[in-house]
């Protein structure tokens, strides 16, 4: 009985997670190019019970296995590409495809992202001058092939800027820069940061520039890949387990109690 307490524990946990995770899928189901995770579940180590019913002997070979729960393994992200949303401002982009940008945070620190919410940031040097940059919403700034900021020619506007496919900004017919766009071997292994921010990690294995696999689209942002119907049923699926992991815990303490109270 002592066991199935800690049996029916180990439930609520890992379906407490589970919703957990659910209940945030849900919540950004509006937020651009959100990808959203899943709470892997598995058994736990299952152990050996003697029957003290049966001769030592003749356990060897039918020892019953008994379960000790269930754990969370993993809660992975799954980078499918959510649907594309127009929007007509020229510095909204969508990637088509599996390439991230890549942004810097001023600091040494580059970022890589699929939310391409840009806006035109002017910035003034040491000796005055006013520069215009390409930057995300929080103010990261986007970078190019070279690692480098894309600076733009001062006073350029949004209505100014091009930008084809390959990712090629153009301003007043002049070819600026060539936005940085890179692939993973192993996405899954990205470190999410918040604010849509991912970081690179020992096992996302080889980073390189995309060979034209994926493109930009100017105009367009890449929503969520959340599917509120799917997470809805997998959210009352996940409440379902844990109502009968509390049961069983009510049913073991309630056993508990009742062989407690028995009297000689």
């Amino acid at each position: 009985m002592i066991q199935a307490l800690w049996t029916a524990g180990a439930g609520l946990i890992s379906q407490q997670y589970n919703v957990d995770t659910i209940a945030n899928n849900i919540a950004n189901v509006d937020t651009t190019a959100f990808k959203r995770n899943t709470a892997h579940i598995e058994d736990m180590p299952y152990t050996y019970k003697l029957n003290p019913a049966i001769p030592q002997p003749a356990n060897e070979g039918v020892l019953p296995h008994v379960g000790t729960g269930a754990r969370v393994v993993s809660s992975p992200k799954y980078f499918a590409q959510g649907p594309m949303e127009q929007t007509e401002r020229n510095m909204d982009l969508g990637i088509d495809g599996t390439a991230f940008f890549a942004v810097t945070d001023g600091l040494g620190n580059v970022f890589y992202t699929r939310d391409g919410n840009f806006k035109l940031t002017e910035a003034e040097d040491e000796y005055g001058q006013i520069h215009s940059y390409i930057t995300t919403a929080d103010g990261h700034w986007l970078l190019d092939r070279q690692v480098n900021r894309i600076e733009l020619p001062a006073g350029t506007t949004e209505d100014d800027i091009s930008i084809d496919p390959s990712g090629a900004v153009v301003v007043g017919g002049a070819h600026i820069a060539d936005i940085s766009l890179v692939e993973f071997t192993n996405p899954q292994a990205l470190e999410a940061r918040g604010d849509n921010l991912y970081a690179v990690t020992g096992n996302v294995g080889p980073n390189y520039l995309t060979n034209g696999d994926s493109k930009v689209r100017q105009g367009f942002l890449e929503a969520s890949n959340v599917d509120i119907a799917d997470e809805m049923t997998r959210m009352i699926r996940a409440q379902r387990a844990y109502q009968l992991n509390a049961r069983v815990l009510q049913t073991a303490d309630d056993m508990i109690g009742l062989a407690n109270s028995i009297r000689r």
